[in-house]
């Protein structure tokens, strides 16, 4: 992983969005037992060896790792103390901008609680998606817990970019159609309501982490089954639901409705094979979502359900190519500072979802014993003011809240987490 390569249209999109404001994501694995700090650094500098990471060198639109060397063991792994909230040292991480060249694009850290500790990374999110962290992350665990399952792996880096991986050619779409929609989109942005931050400069984000491990996820996957819906719908609902109570919005008299999105993961959509590629390759998903649905819980399940199935149908997930391009061509006439006005016109959002189910790969192998629970957290961007990042590992449902501190405050974060449970465990 040597060779440079292309800066994707989302790497460049993302790094465009960290003129205003970091965009680091975080992930972590809560195992049982103890950890060595010496032993732990140690298989975090073999897991990193063994897949070609080091730090990135830029060279205008292009990059590449370098290998590790003898200099990065001055960087040590983050201890983070028991004593220090894990949300608190996340929040801490994603408002801190990776502005040192010759940082790598990773930070990782442990932090021993009792008789079970975190294993985790911080994380440039323009370097890489879930997938790819998940993969590092794979990797790092099995030298300190099952050293027999560790391999040198064999990573790709991308060989091309998302117009010919996920264009009409190879994804299933269409170009009209998906300039179409995107047009009617854009209009159909045009009655949503805009978060109401005119006079709020306030970019940094916090975090907060809540955990299920009662049976909540299995009810939400019964409940599911028997409506006709994904999990990934009635988590969007309810986010749509949330919203509508606790985001600050605009009152305009054209514009009623609410607006949801979503993070998607654009790999499936391909039908070149990216399983084995480092990088990052996610598209975006969003539903509308009138008065009426909001006020009827059923009706709002269904519509978002239907509304998702459409765009998947359709192709629109992988059409939101063309919004990338064209966003990323009109925010070169933003200056950073405007960047968040910018979108919260265009683009006006009221809540984000960012939902992985992990019980098919590797780490349900090892759930419940070692590895309890996986943590995701992700960064809201320049368009979402809140988003819940919800992972399930058997039947653990773990939730990264992070808000915009200007928009939504501690407070109104806890009485979303609050409402966000009510309502899973109120399906049945």
């Amino acid at each position: 992983m040597t060779e440079p390569v292309s800066l994707n249209l989302f790497q460049r999109l993302l790094r465009q969005w960290e003129q205003a404001h970091p965009y680091n994501a975080a992930q972590a694995l809560l195992v049982r037992g103890s950890i060595d700090p010496s032993r732990a650094t140690q298989a975090w500098y073999e897991a990193v060896q063994s897949i070609g990471l080091g730090r990135v060198s830029l060279a205008g639109s292009r990059f590449k790792y370098e290998h590790i060397n003898g200099t990065w063991r001055d960087r040590a792994i983050h201890q983070v103390p028991p004593s220090c909230k894990l949300a608190d040292y996340l929040s801490d991480q994603l408002n801190n901008a990776f502005d040192d060249p010759e940082e790598p694009p990773f930070r990782p850290f442990i932090r021993q609680d009792g008789d079970r500790h975190h294993i985790g990374l911080i994380y440039q999110h323009w370097v890489a998606d879930s997938i790819s962290i998940r993969l590092l992350l794979r990797e790092w665990f099995l030298r300190l817990h099952d050293p027999a399952a560790a391999s040198v792996l064999t990573i790709r880096q991308p060989d091309r970019g998302y117009w010919r991986l996920f264009g009409p050619d190879n994804s299933n779409w269409h170009l009209t159609e998906g300039a179409i929609n995107m047009f009617r989109r854009y209009f159909r942005y045009r009655q949503v309501k805009k978060i109401d931050s005119t006079s709020i400069e306030d970019t940094s984000v916090s975090v907060r982490l809540d955990e299920s491990n009662g049976g909540v996820i299995d009810q939400v996957r019964d409940y599911a089954h028997a409506n006709g819906v994904k999990v990934n719908d009635i988590f969007v609902a309810t986010m749509a639901d949330l919203s509508r109570r606790f985001v600050p919005l605009q009152h305009r008299a054209k514009r009623t409705d609410i607006a949801i999105g979503s993070i998607v993961d654009l790999r499936p959509f391909s039908h070149s094979r990216l399983d084995d590629v480092f990088s990052i390759f996610l598209g975006l998903n969003s539903v509308v979502c009138t008065p009426r649905e909001l006020a009827d819980w059923k009706l709002l399940l269904t519509t978002v359900s239907k509304q998702n199935r459409a765009h998947r149908e359709s192709g629109m997930i992988q059409s939101s190519l063309l919004w990338m391009m064209s966003a990323l061509a009109a925010g070169r006439f933003v200056r950073p500072e405007k960047l968040y006005h910018f979108y919260r016109k265009e683009v006006p959002l009221a809540g984000g979802v960012s939902n992985v189910v992990l019980n098919s790969e590797w780490s349900m192998k090892y759930h419940p014993d070692p590895i309890i629970s996986y943590l995701r957290v992700s960064p809201t961007g320049p368009m979402i003011p809140v988003v819940f990042t919800t992972t399930t590992l058997g039947s653990h449902l773990q939730v990264g809240v992070t808000y915009r501190n200007g928009l939504i405050g501690s407070d109104r974060a806890a009485a979303m987490t609050q409402a966000f449970f009510a309502r899973l465990r109120s399906l049945v």
